[in-house]
């Protein structure tokens, strides 16, 4: 019996050594790359100007690079598909501005999708997959962010358990969507099934029912915006709020405006780009909700022609 036990325990500890040993291959292998676009949080030294926060509207609809040929400084998107959560976009802020130095502007993606969140209560778990990859031991910084998306300690003491479990071990070693921490991190360089124009398949009704939500948490929204906001300000950074289009089917003015009051009220510059020569023309959208990449060239071009925007950028110093 006890030699049973000898090699049990015997087996148990080389099987944990072996983790050991894969979990530092793969830190290793993964070091300074992006596997989803999502997974960005070990970015550090960066000196970037202007960055883009916000959910999936945010990540498929602001390219950095068109933005720095403009104003001649350095962007990066930080959007989270998925997430529309206010209380992850302050969490991902405070976790960039700890290694990082802080950038002069921020443009925040808004729309009637737009919630408070909760650290304590969050429910929204999607592509939590991406950030496995910081769970085993994860660095301080990053804490607040895996305890938003609930980690447990057994996938953050226990090697390899978390990449297993969210099915992400295979990714590490094959690289098969390595893109490296650059400031072209925009979803939409690399989708080749963007760069045609489908039919608009979405339900508009479904959409519609879940903006009308919006009014159920303005209070709370309110808040987490100028809090948010306040953050900004303390680091010196000018927030900006844009509201980029939907299809003009799903469009729906007193939902939209809400968010347009919230920002007129804590100050914050505001930009609604539900404009007719976007939202009227359904080539520029690969869905109800969100722009293929003609539509983002032509919302940018919308944009960067608007004075009171540019004015923003020109009237500091860079």
């Amino acid at each position: 019996m006890k030699i049973f036990l000898k090699k049990i325990v015997l087996f148990l500890v080389l099987f944990f050594i072996t983790c050991c040993v894969l979990q530092l291959l793969v830190n290793a292998r993964i070091k300074n790359k992006t596997l989803t676009g999502l997974d960005n949080l070990d970015l550090s030294g960066q000196q970037n100007d202007l960055l883009f926060m916000g959910n999936s509207r945010c990540f498929e609809h602001f390219d950095p690079v068109l933005f720095e040929r403009v104003f001649h400084l350095k962007a990066m998107n930080l959007g989270i598909d998925g997430h529309s959560e206010l209380v992850l976009v302050k969490l991902r802020l405070r976790q960039y501005l700890s290694k990082n130095k802080a950038p002069k502007f921020i443009i925040l993606s808004v729309d009637p999708f737009l919630r408070a969140g909760s650290l304590d209560n969050n429910f929204n778990f999607l592509y939590k997959e991406a950030f496995a990859r910081y769970a085993f031991l994860n660095s301080p910084v990053n804490e607040p962010i895996l305890s938003f998306f609930k980690f447990r300690k057994i996938e953050r003491y226990l090697p390899l358990y978390a990449l297993l479990r969210y099915q992400m071990l295979q990714q590490c070693f094959t690289l098969s969507n390595n893109k490296t921490f650059s400031r072209n991190r925009y979803g939409k360089h690399d989708e080749p099934w963007d760069t045609t124009v489908f039919t608009v398949n979405n339900s508009p009704a479904v959409i519609k029912q879940y903006f009308d939500t919006a009014s159920y948490e303005v209070k709370e929204v309110k808040n987490a915006l100028y809090d948010l906001n306040r953050l900004c300000r303390g680091a010196k950074i000018q927030l900006i709020a844009i509201q980029t289009p939907v299809y003009q089917s799903i469009y729906q003015k007193g939902t939209f405006d809400y968010i347009k009051r919230l920002c007129a009220d804590g100050e914050i510059p505001f930009f609604d780009l539900n404009v007719p020569v976007l939202d009227n023309n359904m080539d520029n959208f690969w869905n109800l909700d969100h722009l293929n990449t003609k539509g983002v060239h032509r919302m940018t071009q919308v944009l960067l022609s608007d004075s009171a925007f540019v004015r923003l950028f020109t009237a500091q110093p860079h």
